[in-house]
């Protein structure tokens, strides 16, 4: 019947194809894609193992490529995507839908792709290496989600939606604290706002996610506004301010820790980030808060220490500055971190070792203006005496021994070069 209806009616594609199919005939023309996917699929089925054929048919519709199937301006990208995905070609089909339909083709790919996930279809090529589901099911909601973010009538808010989809629930939240970081504005909408006590008024956040995974998700956009926001005070202002709503105070104090060092600098963000820890202290650490309370249970008090230390080595320089020598030497003897006697070298040395990593850095600059304070008082003694009496030949002396004891110290603890070299040039002048 094949060959006859071959010869009498050589037109009639369809009744030949057909006939073809029904006699196991190889296939030689269809009028549509539809039919000749027909034809390969029952050709393919009528082998024992049916996957080999299928796997050559995703593999030549890939060779074609999208163009032989109609553009996307003429079709929005399916007249290739169908090919594929009948060949489970499920990665290729939706990855090429993602980006050659446009936002419809997005839209389409991203909710094909979590409805064949959701029914434990694996997204991969049959037949060929390809990248894990989930990774795929990630990416298209990504970067759907990054589409909805920008468009006004939808925002951070369906942004969200899309992004707590995401399989895993650890890329789920990094995700999620990308957006943060990057919805400045929404923070209060999404996060919620700080009470008096230091406790978080709930957000959006809160109506998926329960109160240990918002902190976990807002530390994670902290940490990320805080790595991209070197020198941008802005975005380093988001960071304490997700730090503080996490209930992360750890953090939070290390953050302001590490900007208000070092503390012999002045300059507009030095005074600024001083200012903020300042209240910070006042408001949440000088009485008894949520802020102290998590502290302490966390065992981190230490770091209050170091931040008010850090305060007051500022003042230490800021009387420098001022050329207020007597007033800077005393705030160096109230905070005992360096010897101004003979009997207290063995015990700053010791109690060196222990100091948090941040303090022991500023005290090389401290060393020097402690001298330099020294040395100015020195000077002014001189200047202002009229006869050198026992008196004042006594008092330039122990401000001489005080400059002494401090050079030793600082050898024993291993100051800088240069720390030692300007100890020695302002000993040297108080001769």
């Amino acid at each position: 019947m094949h060959q006859k209806t071959q010869n009498l009616e050589p037109d009639n594609t369809a009744k030949i194809s057909v006939i073809a199919l029904l006699s196991g005939n190889q296939l030689h023309a269809l009028e549509t894609i539809e039919d000749y996917l027909f034809g390969l699929f029952w050709a393919a089925l009528l082998k024992e193992n049916p996957l080999p054929g299928i796997e050559q048919m995703g593999a030549s519709i890939r060779k074609y490529g999208p163009d032989h199937f109609g553009g996307p301006e003429e079709n929005g990208g399916w007249g290739y995507a169908l090919p594929l995905l009948a060949t489970q070609q499920f990665q290729t089909a939706l990855t090429f839908l993602a980006q050659a339909g446009g936002a419809i083709g997005l839209l389409q790919a991203t909710h094909l792709g979590l409805v064949l996930s959701t029914a434990g279809v694996p997204l991969q090529d049959l037949g060929r290496p390809s990248s894990p589901s989930h990774e795929l099911v990630t990416a298209l909601l990504v970067k759907y989600a990054s589409f909805l973010e920008r468009e006004p009538s939808m925002g951070v808010g369906k942004a969200l939606d899309y992004l707590l989809k995401i399989p895993s629930k650890e890329q789920s939240q990094k995700e999620i604290a990308a957006l943060i970081c990057r919805s400045s504005y929404f923070i209060d909408q999404l996060a919620g706002t700080m009470k008096e006590d230091g406790s978080r008024h709930e957000g959006e956040l809160d109506m998926y996610m329960n109160r240990q995974d918002v902190a976990s998700v807002l530390t994670k956009a902290a940490e990320t506004c805080r790595r991209h926001g070197q020198g941008d005070r802005a975005q380093t202002e988001l960071a304490a301010k997700l730090f503080m709503l996490a209930g992360n105070y750890r953090s939070l104090l290390s953050l302001l820790n590490d900007l208000i060092t070092p503390t012999d600098k002045d300059d507009d963000d030095k005074r600024y980030w001083w200012t903020q820890s300042e209240q910070f202290y006042t408001h949440y650490l000088a009485q008894r808060t949520m802020a102290l309370i998590s502290l302490e249970r966390e065992n981190s008090t230490q770091l209050i220490t170091t931040n008010r230390t850090l305060m007051e080595l500022r003042h230490v320089f800021s009387m420098l500055r001022q050329e207020k020598h007597q007033a800077a030497l005393d705030i160096i003897k109230r905070m005992r971190l360096l010897p101004l006697t003979q009997e207290e070298i063995s015990e700053k040395e010791s109690l060196y070792k222990d100091l948090d990593t941040i303090v022991k850095s500023q005290i090389p600059a401290l060393l020097a203006g402690a001298v330099y304070a020294l040395y100015g008082l020195h000077r002014r003694i001189k200047s202002e005496a009229h006869v050198i009496d026992d008196s004042v030949t006594f008092h330039l002396k122990d401000l001489q021994n005080k400059a002494r004891f401090l050079y030793v110290f600082s050898g024993l603890t291993g100051m800088p070069n240069a720390t030692k070299e300007e100890i020695q040039r302002l000993r040297n002048s108080m001769l």
